[in-house]
């Protein structure tokens, strides 16, 4: 009796079908797989990628805030200059005209200085004892080209001038006290033919060394310890 069964050769065919169905579905699967995480990674990046470009784009709009800020002062503080610089102007305009002279109250950098539009000149005052200026007359009193270049006022001048003559006056009396004529005439004038007069000069009295502080003083009091300076110089 003949039995029925399963072909042989119709089974391999089929089985190799289903072999390559399920290794195609699982390179398939494994792609999808991959695709996918590499989609998500990509994601990832991009989004920390927009992050980073949103705190560059942040840090570009508070830079551009700051730049304008600091603009906006440099326009101001430079509006502000502008203004000093006109209300110096004016100023100054005011002045030349109500006092032409203060313009050129304020010493100069250097020394000297000769400005040509200036009624003074600048020198250092060491340089002063160059020029043939004599500070005191014979009679003790501040002479009147001494008085303008020390910038005394006319009264002031008469005032201090009273007092140098009252003091000169007495020390010069003081000093006259100490000379005395004596009749010994020095080698080589007594054989001279002619009136003789030989005189001695005793040393400074007491009298007469305070009348020449008291003097100086005075003329510290009056001129103050610049000016006093300056005359100092010009009496070398």
């Amino acid at each position: 009796m003949k039995t029925k069964g399963t072909n042989p050769s119709f089974q391999k065919p089929f089985v190799k079908r289903v072999v390559v169905i399920a290794v195609c579905a699982g390179l398939g699967f494994g792609f999808w797989k991959f695709s996918r995480e590499k989609v998500a990674v990509t994601r990832i990046a991009l989004a920390e990628m927009r992050a980073e470009q949103s705190q560059c784009l942040a840090r570009i709009e508070a830079a551009t805030i700051s730049l304008a800020e600091v603009r906006l002062k440099e326009a101001k503080s430079s509006e502000r200059r502008n203004i000093l610089r006109q209300t110096m102007r004016n100023a100054e305009a005011i002045v030349a005209k109500t006092a032409p002279e203060s313009l050129w109250d304020e010493p100069p950098e250097g020394l000297p200085e000769w400005h040509p539009e200036s009624p003074y000149v600048w020198i250092a005052k060491e340089k002063l004892n160059l020029f043939p200026i004599s500070i005191f007359a014979a009679d003790g009193s501040i002479q009147s080209a001494a008085a303008s270049l020390l910038t005394m006022p006319q009264e002031e001048q008469n005032r201090l001038n009273s007092r140098l003559r009252k003091l000169l006056a007495e020390y010069r009396k003081a000093e006259l006290a100490q000379v005395e004529s004596i009749p010994e005439h020095l080698d080589g004038v007594a054989g001279s033919s002619g009136p003789k007069v030989t005189l001695r000069v005793k040393g400074a009295t007491e009298a007469a060394k305070r009348l020449r502080g008291e003097f100086e003083q005075t003329v510290l009091e009056a001129l103050g310890p610049d000016r006093t300076a300056v005359v100092k110089i010009l009496s070398r």
